[in-house]
């Protein structure tokens, strides 16, 4: 209705001025999201769950954006290098269901949504959802952690991204697997303390169908009885739209203890349902 009578006026506008001219199209009326202001339009959110069992779960959400150019952006759309308010973490948090234990809950009541509104300059994305317990320690007796990277949003629109925390393998039989192996510096054991990165990253981007595996640390990180640091990413997603396992990129840095000041690795490991894919790592 106010876009009518906007147009309206215009058009009466021109029928006075008589000798107007439109030189082109005239622009569309920059229009936000339902329930978002004109200086934050974009909505980012959806609905999360469990992913097979599609319960509400407790977990903590963290947010990153970049916009066209592939700059990092505050929540305002504002490049962090051009005056945008950006900390060393995410862009913006969010913890849903922060009491429930983390088996999750088939209450209807629980909460199933996430999601802000954000300026117009956000064009690209990334999510990363940690399932929680009611002390606010990650916590995955239950569901695996999940990522989404890059993904576009249109801007003035109702994004709406579903996300799903993998049901682990042990606990469930859910459709996880893990990455082992061991650690060495020309041979030698790496100690734990100086590993100061253990991490799996799915290598997929933007909006697919499955659930994009994640993990931020090691599960394990131990020097055993031999000497032999041994390390465990766990309850990783295994596969997606169907596919028998899924390819992960684990990461990993030695400070100090490898010959430099930080040594870092990037490897690619396939993850397999209810299995241990072996990766060792040498600096």
């Amino acid at each position: 209705m106010r876009r009518t009578r906007l147009l309206g006026r215009l058009g009466t506008a021109l029928g006075l001025a008589g000798a107007v001219v439109l030189s082109g199209p005239v622009a569309p009326i920059a229009r936000a999201a339902p329930g978002c202001p004109a200086s934050q339009p974009t909505f980012v959110g959806g609905r999360i769950e469990g992913h097979t069992d599609r319960h509400a779960v407790n977990a903590f959400i963290g947010v990153n954006h970049k916009d066209s150019a592939g700059r990092r952006v505050d929540v305002n759309g504002r490049p962090c290098d051009q005056g945008g308010s950006c900390g060393p973490g995410y862009a913006w948090t969010e913890a849903v269901n922060p009491s429930l234990s983390p088996g999750g809950s088939t209450s209807p009541t629980a909460d199933r949504s996430w999601g802000r509104c954000v300026g117009r300059g956000v064009a690209l994305v990334t999510v990363e959802i940690y399932p929680k317990s009611p002390s606010g320690v990650t916590d995955k007796s239950r569901y695996g952690s999940a990522a989404h990277f890059n993904q576009r949003v249109t801007a003035g629109g109702t994004n709406s991204i579903l996300l799903r925390l993998p049901v682990t393998y042990a606990a469930a039989g859910g459709n996880t697997g893990a990455v082992n192996g061991y650690l060495r510096w020309y041979g030698t054991a790496v100690p734990p303390r100086y590993v100061t990165r253990m991490r799996a990253f799915p290598v997929t981007n933007g909006p697919v169908c499955g659930v994009e595996g994640f993990s931020a640390s090691a599960d394990v990180l131990a020097t055993g009885a031999s000497g032999a640091t041994y390390y465990r990413l766990d309850h990783l997603a295994a596969g997606q739209c169907g596919a028998p396992r899924q390819r992960y990129v684990i990461q990993a840095d030695c400070r100090t203890f490898c010959g430099t000041s930080v040594r870092s690795l990037s490897r690619y490991a396939d993850v397999v349902r209810g299995r241990a894919t072996r990766l060792d790592l040498s600096f």
